[in-house]
C-alpha cells in the first residue's frame, strides 16, 4: 500500500465546525482594485489570526505522524492516576514511559509506518516485575473514499511468578460505508435496510461533511485465551462475536444550537456472540468443552426482534465420554415485550458518541486507531462490553424461561441430554417446551359506560414433550416411555373461553405398548409437573459457560 495511513483513513479534507463558521467571516481587504495607487492592506480579525497560525503550525507536523494521528508529543505530564507519563517521539519511533512514585510501571515502544501503527507494552507490578506484554498492530486493509475496513490485531501475555500463566490472541476487524441519508430516506421504510444499503450506494465520506448521513459497519472480534498451571494448560476460551450495524447521524454544522447535532441513533442491529471453552485437569486432560451461539437481531418493526440460542456440552471422566448434552432456543419478541438489548455500535466499538458523530465521518482506521493508546495498554478492550452484558443477563433468556415462564413472547427450547457407560451410550432424554401465539384470540369486549377493555384469552399456548429412553450394553434400545402435552381453546359466543390440555403418552418396557390420550381442563402446567425440564436443564450449561467466561473476562486487565 503506498497510501499513509492519514491520507487514506483520515481523509485530505479535515473538518472542523469552528473552522467552517469561521470560513465565512469575510477578511476585510482594503483597497480595492480601483485604489492601486494607495498601498495595499489587509485587515485580519484576532480570530482569523489565531486560526491561521494554528493551521501552519498543524501543516509544520508531517500528516503521518504520532503527533498527527495520535495526538502525542514529546514531554513530561501528570496523568489522571497522579503517575508521571514520558513521551519521546523521533520521526516514525514512539516512546511511552509510565512512573509511579519513580518506579515504572508502563513502557511503550511504537512505531509507524505507511499503512500500520505498531505498539509493544509491557506492564509491570509493584516489585518492578513484568506483569503483561501486549504487542498491538493496527493496520489500513481498505479505503477508496466510500468504503474503508481495517483491523487492530494483539498478541497478550500474563506473567506469574516469571512465568506465562497466560496467554492470549485477539483481532477487531471493521468495515464502514456511508450515504447521505437523504438519499435513503430510511427512517419510515425499515424492511430492507441492509439489503437496500449496498456498497454501490456508499458515497465518499468527503462530499458527507456536515451531514445526516446512513452510516453501516460490521465488526467481528475473535479471541483465543489459554490459561496454564503449573506448566499445563487449564483452560482454553475462543470467542467469536460479529454484528452488522445501521445507524443514523446528524453530523455537527455550523447552525449554532441545534440540540441533534452530533448525535448518532441506531436503527438495526444484527449480533451473533459465540464461545468455546475447554476445561483441563491437572494432567493436562480434557474435563469440560462447551460450546455457546447466541444469534439477535434487533428490528425496529413491531414483533421484528429475533433470538437463537444453542449450547452444547460434552463432560469427560479420566479423557472418557460420560454425557453430553445438547440443544437449542428460539424467542420472537412481542409487541408489549421487547428482547434484551444486544451490544450498540459505540459499546463494541468502546467509544464515545462525541467522538463517533463528528462533522466528517470517520473510516474504519479512524474509528479503530482513535482509542488505539488505550486498547493498547487495556486487554479488556474489546471484550470488556461482552462481559457487562454477560452481567446484566442479556443472555439468561432461557435461565428466564426455565425460572418465570414465558406466556407473552412465543418461544420454542429443546434439550437432550445422553448417558455414557464405558464409552457406549446407556440412556437418552430429549424435552421440549414451547409458547405459540394464539391465533383465535378472543377479539377485545369493550364495556360502553367505563371504557374498559378486557381480554378473556391467553395469548400464548403452550406445549411440552418428554422421552426418555434406555439401552444395552450394546447400544440397542431397551425401553422408551414418551408424553406431550399441548393446549388449545374453544371458543364460547358468550363467555369466556375454555383453556383445554391434549395429553399423550405412549410407554414401552419391552412387553408391548401402552398409550394414554386425554383431555382436560385447565393450564398445561397443572399436569405437567416437569414443564420447564428442557428450560433448566440448558439454562443450567448455558449458565456455567458464561460464569467462566465471565471470571476469565474480568480477568484480563492489570489494573482490575
Amino acid at each position: 500500500m503506498t497510501d499513509s495511513i492519514n491520507s487514506i483513513s483520515y481523509g485530505t479534507q479535515p473538518y472542523s465546525a469552528e473552522y467552517s463558521k469561521k470560513q465565512d467571516e469575510q477578511i476585510e481587504s482594503l483597497p480595492d482594485q480601483n485604489q492601486s495607487k494607495k498601498k495595499d492592506t489587509i485587515r485580519i480579525s484576532a480570530e482569523a489570526l489565531n486560526m491561521y497560525n494554528k493551521s501552519t503550525e498543524e501543516e509544520a507536523v508531517p500528516a503521518n505522524s504520532w503527533e498527527k494521528l495520535f495526538d502525542l508529543k514529546s514531554g513530561s505530564t501528570t496523568l489522571a492516576n497522579g503517575n508521571k507519563q514520558i513521551v519521546k517521539i523521533e520521526g516514525s519511533k514512539l516512546e511511552i514511559y509510565e512512573y509511579h512514585d519513580d518506579k515504572l510501571v508502563k513502557s511503550v515502544h511504537g512505531e509507524l509506518s505507511a499503512d500500520s501503527a505498531v505498539l509493544e507494552t509491557e506492564i509491570y507490578d509493584k516489585a518492578g516485575k513484568l506483569n503483561q506484554s501486549i504487542k498491538t498492530n493496527l493496520q489500513m486493509l481498505k479505503n477508496d473514499g466510500s468504503k474503508s475496513a481495517a483491523r487492530v490485531e494483539r498478541e497478550i501475555t500474563w506473567y506469574q511468578n516469571g512465568q506465562v500463566s497466560r496467554r492470549m490472541n485477539d483481532r477487531m476487524s471493521l468495515e464502514s460505508a456511508y450515504k447521505d441519508k437523504a438519499e435513503g430516506q430510511i427512517d419510515n421504510k425499515l424492511s430492507n435496510m441492509f439489503a437496500n444499503f449496498t456498497d454501490a450506494q456508499s458515497t465518499d465520506i468527503n462530499d458527507l461533511i456536515a451531514r445526516s448521513t446512513t452510516d453501516k459497519h460490521s465488526t467481528k472480534y475473535i479471541a483465543s485465551v489459554q490459561e496454564f498451571l503449573n506448566g499445563h494448560i487449564s483452560k482454553n476460551i475462543n470467542i467469536d462475536n460479529s454484528a452488522d450495524f445501521i445507524n443514523q447521524t446528524n453530523r455537527p454544522s455550523r447552525i449554532e444550537g441545534d440540540s441533534k447535532s452530533g448525535k448518532t441513533n441506531e436503527i438495526k442491529n444484527s449480533n451473533n456472540l459465540k464461545i468455546t471453552i475447554q476445561n483441563y485437569d491437572s494432567k493436562g486432560e480434557i474435563l469440560r468443552e462447551s460450546y455457546f451461539d447466541s444469534k439477535h437481531v434487533d428490528d425496529p418493526r413491531p414483533k421484528g426482534g429475533k433470538l437463537k440460542q444453542t449450547m452444547s456440552v460434552s463432560w469427560y471422566n479420566q479423557g472418557k465420554l460420560v454425557k453430553k448434552s445438547s440443544g437449542s432456543m428460539t424467542m420472537k419478541e412481542a409487541e408489549s415485550k421487547k428482547l434484551p438489548p444486544s451490544a450498540t455500535l459505540l459499546e463494541t466499538l468502546n467509544m464515545d458518541e462525541k467522538d463517533y458523530a463528528t462533522g466528517r465521518a470517520k473510516t474504519a482506521t479512524e474509528l479503530l486507531g482513535k482509542p488505539l493508546m488505550e486498547s493498547s495498554s487495556n486487554a479488556g478492550f474489546y471484550s470488556d462490553i461482552i462481559e457487562e452484558k454477560i452481567n446484566k443477563g442479556s443472555f439468561d433468556s432461557v435461565e428466564n424461561i426455565a425460572k418465570y415462564g414465558e406466556d407473552v413472547r412465543p418461544y420454542e427450547v429443546s434439550w437432550e441430554n445422553e448417558i455414557y457407560k464405558d464409552g457406549k451410550l446407556a440412556a437418552r432424554q430429549v424435552d421440549t417446551e414451547s409458547a405459540k401465539e394464539n391465533n383465535i384470540r378472543k377479539k377485545y369486549i369493550s364495556n360502553r359506560e367505563s371504557s374498559l377493555v378486557e381480554d378473556y384469552s391467553a395469548p400464548t399456548l403452550h406445549k411440552t414433550s418428554h422421552l426418555d429412553e434406555s439401552y444395552d450394553k450394546n447400544e440397542v434400545l431397551k425401553k422408551q416411555a414418551s408424553i406431550e402435552s399441548r393446549e388449545s381453546i374453544k371458543e364460547v359466543k358468550n363467555g369466556d373461553d375454555i383453556l383445554y390440555t391434549q395429553i399423550e403418552a405412549t410407554q414401552d418396557l419391552g412387553n408391548g405398548k401402552q398409550y394414554i390420550n386425554q383431555r382436560r381442563e385447565g393450564k398445561l402446567e397443572e399436569f405437567d409437573s416437569q414443564a420447564n425440564t428442557a428450560s433448566k436443564g440448558m439454562s443450567k450449561e448455558i449458565g456455567l459457560t458464561l460464569d467462566d467466561s465471565r471470571t476469565l473476562l474480568n480477568s484480563l486487565d492489570y489494573s482490575k
